[in-house]
């Protein structure tokens, strides 16, 4: 069964957008950029059965956007400092955002491990510096961490998705 929504995650935010922003292109989806946890614009345009790629701000719990998304979840990950983003300790925010009662901060390293552990598919980006072993030890790290997932070197978004043994999305181009 074909799939409308793409959500594409990941802490690295500059290959992220990049990706989604070609994701989008291969797949003629409309590209929304969510930058906050208010979930009405997606709910609105998954109602109306609207194909998009959904691009998640570092700082967006994926978890309440995927329960009104559903689908697809691709998770974009940078080669070059993987293993820099799962030691940083760096909190996302400085300081509990107004309204978190839970004062709940989190940490970069944890962010990048959530967005690994729910994505339907793991694209590392910009690994051709990295050497075998490095990019055995990702490859096998990230299968650790979502065993169900397909992890692929990428070779551009609509390359990606054709080889990626998903389902067939809606929109994908063939030229």
């Amino acid at each position: 069964m074909p799939w409308q929504t793409i959500t594409v995650i990941g802490v690295c935010a500059a290959e992220r957008r990049a990706y989604a922003s070609e994701l989008a292109a291969a797949t003629a989806r409309r590209a929304v950029t969510i930058e906050a946890h208010d979930g009405a614009e997606i709910t609105r345009a998954v109602d109306r059965g609207e194909a998009l790629v959904l691009d998640l701000e570092t700082d967006v719990d994926p978890a309440p956007i995927l329960d009104i998304a559903g689908d697809r979840v691709v998770c974009v990950v940078d080669a070059r400092h993987m293993f820099d983003d799962l030691r940083d300790l760096a909190p996302v925010y400085e300081r509990a955002l107004p309204g978190d009662p839970r004062g709940d901060i989190g940490a970069r390293a944890r962010r990048a491990v959530r967005a690994l552990e729910c994505a339907h598919l793991i694209i590392l980006v910009e690994w051709r510096r990295s050497s075998t072993t490095e990019l055995s030890m990702m490859m096998a790290l990230a299968s650790h961490l979502n065993p169900g997932a397909r992890i692929r070197l990428s070779r551009g978004a609509l390359a990606d998705l054709r080889a990626s043994g998903v389902d067939e999305p809606v929109g994908l181009r063939t030229g």
